[in-house]
């Protein structure tokens, strides 16, 4: 900054200090800066808040050297630094990349030419968000506590710091209420079996290419969670009218500050990944919660179409997602409803209203993800193929065998009949997908034989061993639900081929979206609801908030600090920021102070891009 500008911004600042700080007839009147004034020479801000402390007893004199302090502190030095007064990694990371002075207050504006959201982007403690730019929920809930501190946490690296004792206890009860509907199904001593047999094969047959069979890529994981986040948790929903820990996700145009509704332009730059889990939905007849007409007829319709294995059902995906979309249509007194599981240490809910608006807010997108997922299943489709492209997945890449055992054991009741139809080369009955998939041999049968049988595979391969080994570790009849499969499939399971099934079941619910959401508060030891806050969705609410999220990550705002000073004492930046030493002032002085200051720097900001 030259001196012509420093002393213009200067010159702005103490004009509006004079006219917001009261003073008495005898104080020392406020003088400009004088030229010598140095923005490398800045002074310790604690001195300056003793100051400002003083000049408040005495009737709120700010003198002159305090104005020049107070000026001198919101100057960024252009020289590096020893940082020895910087307390945690945060604010070592942020007076690093903002290149300040260790015994400055922070900037209350954001000095450099990035966005929060390209900055996010470009440096990250979480490599998948350099890798895969893209926001959550969470992310977008800015004005729930500090909009500053967001800011501040962004350019620090968005660091992880470790779980606290009541992070880790809500994660816990979390887990235990999702097992409650959909129990976990252990596979470790099935799985150490197949390897340990593969194993013996390896070496007994001098094999040794394992690819395609135990490795477990990213799109495995994206695979199996697909396959048990959406398609087994929507089962569930229109089955027995509840589901817990739902992915749901969106893309949020930052320029039109909206989310995208067309197929085409969610393959755009500007459209960017929103992430989010919805903890629980539930189907019901909000005017009669004793009401199960729709699931009796649902589960009517599954008994009696569909053949049984251990008294499980195996479903026809084709047919199933048409027809219980036919009951749900036939009965519109049934609602999803959409809630937010927030853990109490204390048995209190929050007292700040920002934070409960935010609460709401948060099951408001929830709801709006869904409405966007649930209306046509084909852009639906284009949705989740777009999502595990940004992550850089190949979709038509074969899943790996261990991936599809692991898929077909957990969830064979769905995923049978399907996979039989892979197998034969059939399509699967939604055309998006049959159009566009790839036809290539699938080898799963090369690893489900005993190691001493494995020689006979070249004549005769037999996988009766291999079966009756598998029932001393699982009760499930594998002879009827895995043996049909040993072959060469003809269409391999790809992630694809998931992404049609999970369009689909967000589509059975296309007329059955309510408009209530809650925000449920539960104590983490005892597990009891402390409180239910109900909402009635408005999309002008939501709208309201995601047009100003959408300024703050495209950086066309500054953000808002807190004006609840106690907040402040759980930041990592409350050492190096001014907002809770302002705090200490008077409640007018304070509010007359931030504004100027604000603009103050502000002014720098704008005036620096004209040097």
């Amino acid at each position: 900054m030259t001196t012509r500008v420093f002393r213009r911004c200067v010159s702005s600042l103490t004009t509006h200090l004079k006219r917001v700080i009261p003073r008495n007839a005898h104080a020392t009147p406020v003088k400009i800066l004088p030229s010598d004034v140095s923005a490398t020479d800045p002074p310790h801000d604690d001195e300056l808040v003793a100051q400002l402390e003083d000049d408040e007893k005495s009737g709120g004199l700010l003198e002159q050297e305090t104005v020049n302090r107070l000026i001198r502190s919101m100057i960024l030095p252009t020289d590096e630094k020893v940082l020895p007064l910087l307390q945690n990694e945060q604010l070592i990371n942020i007076y690093k990349t903002w290149n300040l002075y260790d015994r400055n207050y922070l900037p209350l504006t954001n000095p450099t030419k990035y966005t929060p959201f390209e900055f996010q982007s470009m440096e990250n403690s979480d490599q998948s968000y350099v890798d895969n730019p893209r926001l959550s929920v969470t992310g977008l809930l800015i004005s729930g506590w500090c909009e500053l501190r967001s800011l501040y946490t962004v350019f620090a690296g968005s660091v992880r710091t470790p779980p606290s004792r009541a992070m880790e206890e809500g994660t816990k009860l979390h887990l235990e209420l999702e097992q409650e509907i959909h129990p976990m199904i252990d596979l470790k001593d099935i799985e150490t079996f197949i390897k340990e047999n593969t194993a013996e094969i390896e070496e007994k047959w001098g094999l040794s290419d394992r690819s395609g069979i135990f490795d477990m890529e990213p799109d495995d994981e994206l695979a199996i969670n697909w396959a048990e986040t959406i398609i087994e948790r929507l089962y569930s929903l229109i089955v027995i009218s509840d589901a817990r820990e739902v992915l749901l996700h969106g893309y949020l145009n930052l320029e039109k500050e909206s989310f995208v509704e067309d197929g085409e332009e969610i393959l755009k730059p500007s459209s960017v990944l929103v992430s989010g889990v919805v903890d629980q939905i539930q189907f019901r007849n909000p005017e009669n919660d004793e009401d199960y007409a729709l699931f009796e007829e649902v589960q009517g319709y599954v008994d009696k179409e569909f053949d049984q294995v251990d008294e499980t059902p195996l479903v026809d995906l084709a047919s199933f997602v048409r027809d219980v979309k036919d009951i749900a249509d036939k009965h519109p007194e049934f609602k999803l409803k959409f809630t937010d599981l927030k853990t109490r240490m204390a048995k209190l809910i929050p007292k700040q209203e920002s934070v409960l608006a935010s609460a709401k807010i948060q099951t408001f997108y929830y709801r709006y993800f869904f409405e966007l997922l649930s209306k046509d299943p084909d852009f639906a489709y284009r949705c989740l193929l777009e999502n595990a492209k940004r992550r850089g997945f190949d979709v038509d890449r074969p899943l790996s065998v261990l991936s599809t055992f692991r898929i077909l054991r957990g969830h064979y009741h769905l995923f049978y009949n399907d996979f039989v139809k892979l197998a034969n080369g059939d399509p699967i009955g939604f055309e998006p997908y049959d159009s566009e998939r790839v036809n290539e041999d699938y080898d799963f049968d090369k690893i489900f034989v005993l190691s001493e049988e494995f020689g006979q595979q070249q004549a005769l391969p037999n996988h009766t061993g291999f079966i009756e080994e598998l029932g001393k570790y699982d009760m499930l009849a594998y002879d009827k639900v895995l043996l049909p499969l040993l072959k060469t499939w003809k269409t391999p399971p790809t992630l694809r081929h998931l992404a049609a099934r999970a369009a689909q079941f967000y589509g059975i619910f296309g007329s059955s979206l309510g408009d209530i959401t809650t925000v449920e508060y539960r104590n983490t030891f005892s597990r009891q609801i402390i409180d239910t806050k109900v909402y009635h969705y408005s999309f002008d609410q939501l709208d309201k908030e995601t047009k100003h999220a959408s300024d703050f990550w495209g950086g066309r705002i500054d953000a808002t600090p807190t004006e609840d000073s106690l907040r402040c004492r759980y930041c990592d930046f409350e050492k190096k920021c001014v907002i809770p030493k302002l705090g200490k002032l008077s409640k007018s002085n304070k509010s007359a102070i931030g504004p100027e200051i604000r603009k103050f720097l502000n002014d720098v900001k704008h005036l620096q891009k004209d040097c």
